[in-house]
């Protein structure tokens, strides 16, 4: 296929992420660890609201609560 075996393991952990998170539900939130995880891998607040179940603030308020800013590089 000529797919990057790199690029794949990228995929792959994107997607335990995802899962980790799906799993927590709303204990996601009071995970700190979990959830600047869930930012470096790239995922969205809105994402995570949708794999949580909670609205879109709380999610912005619990990764405020743990310090987690948005940075730019």
């Amino acid at each position: 296929t000529a797919i990057d075996p790199w690029f794949l393991q990228q995929l792959r952990e994107m997607l335990d992420v995802e899962e980790a998170v799906r799993a927590a539900g709303t204990k996601a939130l009071d995970d700190g660890a979990l959830l600047a995880k869930a930012k470096r891998h790239g995922m969205s607040d809105r994402r995570i609201m949708k794999l949580v179940g909670v609205a879109e603030e709380d999610v912005r308020k619990a990764r405020h609560k743990h310090g987690l800013r948005p940075v730019y590089k």
